[in-house]
């Protein structure tokens, strides 16, 4: 089934669904997972004849990428149009597990290769990498550059994140870059503070007042659900996602040949690997539609010419319109395919849910200019790739315990304390901790007190085994923690008291990410998490010796008369050996 607008499409779901279930390999813990992605949208690109290594003209507007590597990452990152998305993790940035950038125009003259930075490159350009987290913002505008752009104003923002301990990032994203260009005019005449005149291609619509559009690329861990959003592991796989938010584009402004084509709002492009069979797939789409839903208008001297419903774009190539006076043509919503493949070409979707990757372009646009070739204009370009281990990448819920003291004599008190952290971007909620006490040897205990009262307690003396339950109600805030405490008496005779603390909670009002896509939950919300502490061993000395009463001075005096007398008479028993030899 070819993968069309506005659908889901998971990778041999039939076959996972037909066939008896198989196991799925365990997961891999985030400090030791081998996993990447990246992902790049461009509202804009235009770039005239190419000729070799030789580009005449590159412009770029609301450029976005972000990128993950989590074994570091190494040389550029180019998108099919052979734009830069991330540049070399080197220097300073060697080592480096996420980067993020968000730039709202860059034009270049005579780039010699493509993908050298353009002369206005750091137009707007905002870039982060991690670790440490980091988010690097830029404001400029308005920005003109003679005959080539105009732009009234230009936002990048970029946000990189890595934690220093190797705790998952969960409720936010990884890695996420933004860009908004407002008032977009390309390859003019002249050029002022009021724009361009007669731009071939402009990002504005006098008539509603619409003239802005926004970039978003993300990359995310996400809990391993089907395109459906239902649950199908325990773990966590990687999303990367474009958003974007298309203005009206207008051709030929001022002449006879001016040409509108406006958007649906938001087109999303999405891959996700969760690394379960049957579990990687793609969403491509203007969000939640159905098939009688307008995405597309193109509008010529007022009067609409092609109103495009989402049932018209069907097949390989999507919907052909050809432009007035033989200047073109203009491929709108085609299907998702290969990156650097043509319309025909298919996304990849690996079957065993490991990887997923594809390109689209809302609309691909081709000119002809008297002697003159616009080789390439692409209107919401998208890119994005996802890679995870078999079985997914495992996050823990951080659980730690201590003993005071470490080490008892029998009929002696200790405590341990269990804490609970939240190191992630959401609320835990439903937390229950359990503490699973076992002795070895002639070790026993009973159970003294709890802190808070728990829900659950082993009752009686000498307890060779029990478990202490606490159901805590209040949620957990990111960057908080909690804590509970069990004191225990030593009973029995030598030997030990182990004791293990588990806990389980969910994420919950997730903070940094987009919930979901066509109505479908791609969120850490709803995300079981169990974490257990390191065991905690209490040796159990032997049974205390019992200690005689103290006695007083007239005991000591007792004592020392009787001494005085023993030493009298071995006197005395001295003597009369001597007068009897």
């Amino acid at each position: 089934m070819r993968v069309t607008c506005a659908a889901v499409v998971a990778a041999v779901v039939g076959a996972l669904l037909a066939t008896p279930a198989t196991a799925q390999p365990a997961g891999v813990a985030f400090a030791d997972a081998d996993f990447s992605g990246y992902a790049t949208s461009t509202v804009a690109h235009l770039h005239l004849v190419e000729q070799g290594q030789l580009r005449l003209e590159n412009t770029d507007a609301a450029f976005t990428g972000a990128a993950v590597d989590s074994t570091g990452l190494g040389a550029a990152q180019l998108n099919e149009v052979k734009r830069v998305v991330r540049p070399a993790a080197e220097g300073a940035n060697a080592g480096k597990k996420t980067y993020a950038r968000g730039s709202g125009l860059e034009v270049g003259l005579a780039l010699n290769p493509p993908s050298a930075p353009g002369q206005l490159n750091l137009q707007g350009l905002a870039q982060a990498w991690a670790p440490p987290t980091s988010t690097q913002n830029q404001v400029i505008g308005p920005v003109n550059v003679n005959n080539l752009a105009y732009a009234s104003t230009l936002r990048g923002n970029a946000t990189a994140r890595w934690t220093d301990d190797s705790t998952c990032v969960l409720g936010t994203d990884l890695s996420r870059g933004f860009a908004h260009v407002e008032n977009l005019q390309l390859v003019g005449s002249g050029g002022n503070n009021e724009g361009l005149t007669n731009p071939l291609i402009g990002t504005f619509a006098p008539q509603n007042g619409r003239a802005i559009s926004n970039s978003v690329s993300r990359t995310a861990l996400v809990p391993q659900r089907n395109a459906a959003g239902q649950p199908i592991g325990p773990n966590f796989g990687l999303i990367s996602q474009t958003r974007q938010t298309i203005a009206p584009v207008t051709l030929f402004a001022g002449t006879t040949n001016e040409t509108r084509i406006e958007f649906l709002g938001e087109w999303v492009l999405t891959v996700v690997a969760t690394g379960i069979d049957g579990g990687a797939y793609v969403h491509y789409g203007p969000g939640a539609v159905n098939p009688e839903t307008l995405v597309a208008n193109i509008v010529r001297a007022g009067q609409d010419v092609v109103r495009v419903r989402l049932q018209q774009i069907t097949g390989n190539t999507g919907l052909v319109v050809p432009l007035p006076s033989g200047l073109g043509e203009i491929a709108i919503g085609e299907d998702p395919r290969a990156i650097g493949g043509n319309a025909a070409s298919q996304p990849e979707i690996a079957a065993d849910g490991t990887s997923a990757a594809a390109a689209v372009d809302v609309v691909r646009i081709r000119l002809t200019i008297p002697g003159v070739e616009v080789t390439d204009l692409r209107i919401g370009h998208m890119e994005v790739r996802a890679q995870v281990p078999a079985g997914g990448i495992a996050c823990a819920l951080p659980v730690t315990k201590v003993a005071t003291p470490d080490s008892v004599s029998v009929g002696d008190n200790f405590t341990t304390t269990i804490t609970i952290n939240n190191p992630y971007d959401c609320d835990l909620v439903g937390i229950v901790v359990n503490d699973e006490i076992t002795t070895t040897g002639g070790a026993r205990f009973r159970v003294v007190s709890t802190t808070p009262t728990a829900d659950q307690v082993p009752g009686g003396d000498n307890l060779s085994s029990g478990t202490v339950r606490w159901s805590l109600p209040d949620p957990l805030g990111p960057g908080e923690q909690t804590q509970v405490a069990v004191t225990l008496q030593a009973q029995g005779s030598s030997g030990r008291i182990d004791d293990i603390a588990r806990a389980t909670g969910a994420l919950a009002n997730c903070r940094g990410e987009d919930a979901s896509v066509a109505g479908t939950a791609i969120s850490a919300a709803g995300a079981g998490l169990v974490g257990s502490s390191d065991p905690v061993r209490v040796p159990v000395g032997a049974v205390a010796p019992q200690v005689l009463a103290r006695t007083g001075p007239g005991a000591w005096l007792t004592m020392l008369s009787g001494l005085s007398l023993l030493g009298v008479s071995l006197a005395g028993l001295r003597a009369s050996r001597r007068r009897l030899s």
